[in-house]
């Protein structure tokens, strides 16, 4: 049986449902080893979707161009070239660079441009040497402070700024660029702890995310757990209503379905006596 007959097979027997390896393995008379590098190829294709640990269901091809087009509209050209001048240079030197947070959701502030870059621990020094090579228009800080940013936006009128901080993990990023979920995480770490002097925009950007994109919240769960805040995530998406198209009442922290109904106001993160996982 070729591989496509395996997929029509299987969207017989699961479109719009969910299914695991097990189910692959038992429809396509497979042993769990070709199962499980089926499902791999799938999921790497992006013909499936992991909705929940275990668990994944085929995208249409309208929400695979869906997914494509957000993605184009949030990577944009500025951020590609810096992308794109940065990889050599991480390269050459095995630092680990990613373009994150703030970077994505720039659309929602129109008159400020704050691009995000984490790099890797003892690394700075490299990237800001190299940055003012490209010729920006921006002003390149070394880990500000929110009012060292307030300071040159409001006395310099300043307004494109690049941030470079150091951080010792990378999970999610390709090539340089994090992933919608990544830079969620990174957006909300750093409106939440106030290192940026920007309104707090969570629930649109969050709303916004939903509606348009395949989230996929397992990932956003467990890149927030590495950043220490994944208690504050949950609450989050607890506080927002949805409905899946099947009309399914999916568990707590599942892949939700949509579409969705927006989230009701979110209460602000209060820093607690404790601190909080800052260098992560």
């Amino acid at each position: 049986m070729s591989g496509e007959q395996k997929e029509v097979k299987l969207k017989e027997v699961f479109w719009g449902k969910h299914f695991t390896e097990a189910d692959i393995s038992r429809v396509l008379n497979l042993s769990e080893s070709n199962a499980h590098y089926y499902r791999y190829k799938l999921l790497k294709q992006k013909k499936i979707a992991r909705i929940s640990r275990g668990k994944y269901k085929f995208i249409s091809s309208l929400a695979q161009q869906k997914q494509k087009a957000i993605s184009q509209e949030f990577k944009t050209p500025l951020i590609e070239y810096i992308r794109n001048s940065l990889l050599p240079l991480s390269q050459h030197h095995n630092k680990q660079f990613v373009i994150t947070s703030t970077s994505f959701f720039n659309k929602f502030y129109p008159l400020t441009n704050y691009l995000t870059i984490y790099v890797e621990k003892n690394s700075s020094k490299l990237f800001l040497s190299h940055l003012p090579t490209l010729n920006l228009d921006f002003v390149i800080l070394d880990n500000p402070q929110k009012k060292d940013i307030e300071l040159l936006r409001d006395h310099a009128g300043k307004r494109n700024i690049i941030i470079v901080r150091e951080k010792n993990y990378f999970y999610g990023s390709k090539d340089g660029l994090a992933s919608l979920e990544i830079a969620f995480v990174d957006y909300y770490f750093e409106i939440s702890r106030q290192k940026i002097p920007l309104t707090n925009k969570i629930e649109e950007i969050l709303d916004y995310l939903l509606l348009h994109n395949p989230l996929n919240i397992s990932t956003v769960l467990r890149y927030a757990k590495e950043r220490g805040i994944r208690n504050e995530i949950e609450e989050l998406f607890d506080g927002i209503k949805i409905k899946s198209l099947e009309g399914l009442k999916l568990g707590r922290f599942g892949r939700r379905q949509w579409p969705y109904k927006p989230s009701e106001p979110y209460k602000p993160y209060k820093p607690s006596k404790g601190g909080d996982n800052c260098d992560k």
